[in-house]
């Protein structure tokens, strides 16, 4: 009969894994993340201006829903489009412009142009205007066509 040992001897294990140096993979997952969150901050802080005007452009609306009164959402919307442009473009270019002038620079600010003459005139007119006068001369059949061309101008202008 063989020889058997009196005593077992203990199992030698492999030394743990350890948590660092980590593979390469975790070094690729926490680079995107970084500049993922980076990209997403900038992004904010570029644009969030935008989603400000475009919530009060939907508080305006929502008032003129209640009071019906078209020339103080005019004056409203028209005072936040000069509002945005300053933020955007800077006072020095904006603060000149007036009339026809005002809707070129804000189609031109578009891919394609989104103020016709008719909505151009509400937005020109109404900063000036008496309200009764305001009111009595222009109608509310193109307000749903104006606040969907302001929303629009909010949201894409370069």
């Amino acid at each position: 009969m063989p020889h058997m040992p009196n005593e077992l001897h203990d199992i030698e294990l492999p030394t743990p894994i350890g948590l660092w140096p980590i593979a390469w993979g975790w070094w690729v997952l926490l680079a995107v993340i970084i500049i993922v969150t980076i990209s997403s901050v900038t992004y904010w802080r570029r644009n969030r201006y935008r989603f400000f005007a475009k919530k009060r452009l939907m508080i305006y609306f929502d008032d003129y829903q209640q009071t019906k009164n078209l020339h103080i959402y005019c004056q409203q919307a028209a005072h936040l489009l000069r509002e945005l442009a300053i933020t955007r473009y800077g006072r020095s270019i904006v603060s000149s412009l007036s009339g026809k002038e005002w809707i070129v620079f804000l189609n031109a600010k578009m891919k394609s142009p989104i103020f016709d003459e008719t909505l151009a005139t509400y937005l020109t007119q109404a900063p000036f205007c008496d309200e009764q006068y305001f009111n009595s001369h222009f109608s509310n059949a193109d307000l749903a066509q104006l606040h969907q061309q302001l929303l629009r101008w909010v949201r894409h202008h370069q």
